[in-house]
C-alpha cells in the first residue's frame, strides 16, 4: 500500500505535481487540458523507450496520472547552477540534436502538431536528469507539451530559459549551439520564443490566475527586446 512507503514530494514541478513513492515516480496532472497532456504523454513515454533516455512507464494510468521508474541522478537545472555549466549545456546541444533525428512517421494522429519534427516543448535543463556518475543523460522527463512541429522550436526555446532563468550561465549557449550544429538565425529563434511564451499565456487565462497571466505578459515584452547574442 502507498502508505507504507516514504512519499516525498519533488521539487522543480511548476504545473503538475511530482511524488516519489518507494522506487516509483507518480505524475499528477493539474490544470486545463490535463486528459490530452496525459495521452501525449503516454504516447511519448512508450513510443521513445530505447529510442531515447526517457523514464520507464510502469503504470499509464494511476490516480489520473503516471508512474514511472525512479531514476537516481542529478538535476541538470541544479548542475547548471553550480560549476559544470559547460557539460550541460554540451549535453543538451548532443540530446536535441538527437531527439530531432527520430521518425515522426508513427506519431501522427497520436500527438498534437502537424509539422515534420519532434518537439518536447519544453526543453532544456529543466527537464533533464543526468546520471551521477557519469553526467551522462538518463531521462528527459515531461513530454506533456510535445507535439509535431518545427526543428527551431525546442532549439530557441532553450536560449529562452538561459536569457530568462540563468543569465549568469549564458555564456555556455554558444556550446549548446556547436554541439546542436546548423543554427537557425536569430529572427526565427526569437520568433520561436514569442510563440512559446503566447502559448503559456493563454494556458494562464485557461487557469484564470492573474499572478500568471501578468508573469507572462511581462514576459511576452521581455522577450520581444531580446537582441542576438
Amino acid at each position: 500500500m502507498v502508505s507504507m512507503k516514504k512519499v516525498n514530494n519533488l521539487k522543480h514541478g511548476y504545473t503538475n505535481q511530482t511524488t516519489k513513492i518507494g522506487k516509483a515516480a507518480e505524475k499528477t496532472y493539474n490544470g486545463p487540458g490535463s486528459a490530452n497532456r496525459w495521452a501525449t504523454e503516454v504516447a511519448l513515454l512508450t513510443y521513445l523507450n530505447g529510442k531515447l533516455p526517457v523514464p520507464n512507464l510502469i503504470n499509464a494510468n494511476i490516480h489520473g496520472g503516471i508512474q514511472t521508474a525512479w531514476i537516481n541522478g542529478h538535476h541538470a537545472q541544479d548542475l547548471l547552477q553550480s560549476d559544470q555549466g559547460e557539460v550541460v549545456m554540451a549535453i543538451l546541444g548532443d540530446l536535441l540534436r538527437q531527439l530531432q533525428q527520430i521518425s515522426t512517421e508513427e506519431l501522427v494522429g497520436k500527438i498534437p502538431g502537424n509539422g515534420n519534427c519532434l518537439v518536447h516543448g519544453d526543453f532544456g535543463p529543466q527537464n533533464l536528469i543526468l546520471f551521477q556518475k557519469s553526467f551522462q543523460p538518463a531521462a528527459l522527463l515531461d513530454w506533456e507539451w510535445a507535439h509535431l512541429g518545427s526543428p527551431v522550436e525546442d532549439l530557441a526555446w532553450v536560449e529562452w530559459i538561459m536569457r530568462m532563468h540563468h543569465q549568469n550561465q549564458l555564456k555556455y549557449i554558444t556550446v549548446f549551439f556547436d554541439h546542436y550544429g546548423d543554427l537557425p538565425a536569430w529572427s526565427l529563434r526569437q520568433e520561436a520564443m514569442i510563440l512559446q511564451c503566447k502559448r503559456h499565456l493563454e494556458f494562464a487565462h485557461l487557469e484564470g490566475r492573474r499572478k500568471n497571466i501578468q508573469i507572462w505578459q511581462n514576459r511576452m515584452v521581455m522577450t520581444r527586446r531580446f537582441k542576438r547574442l
